[in-house]
Order: C-alpha cells, then structure tokens, then sequence
C-alpha cells in the first residue's frame, strides 16, 4: 500500500520536496494546497488534487499518511 502524501505550501522547499517524494516507489502524492495557481500545475504534473488551502485539503484529502508542511513561519 502506497503511502499517502499532501504538500502544502508551493514555493521553493515545497517544490523540491514534491519533486524528490515523486521520485520515491512507495509514495503516491494525492493533494496539493497554495494560494497560488501552482496548486492545478503540480495537481496536473505529478497527479493528486489542488486545494488553495490547507483547510480544504485536510477535509478533502482524510485518509493521509504524511503531510508536508513547507510555507513560511508568517503564514496563517
């Protein structure tokens, strides 16, 4: 069984992390959350769902193994 991932946050770090969990046999990335439009692009490139935040993701989005959190410490 796959384990399941969400990124939050698009920026840099939460690129290289959904770039490097990609990479990974065992993990199937299932949804994405940012403000910006990046949340559809990465939704489309590596498959999943997009949220624009991390509450709709989490609502959406139950049966999750792991989280990866990657926004700044300012966001709320």
């Amino acid at each position: 069984k796959p384990i399941r991932v969400a990124v939050v946050g698009l920026g840099f770090p939460g690129q290289k992390h959904t770039q490097n969990l990609s990479h990974l046999p065992n993990v199937e990335i299932v949804g994405f959350a940012d403000f910006t439009e990046r949340a559809g692009e990465y939704a489309k490139q590596y498959g999943g769902n997009a949220y624009r935040d991390w509450q709709a993701l989490l609502q959406n989005e139950p049966d999750l193994d792991a989280l990866v959190l990657a926004t700044p410490p300012t966001v709320r």
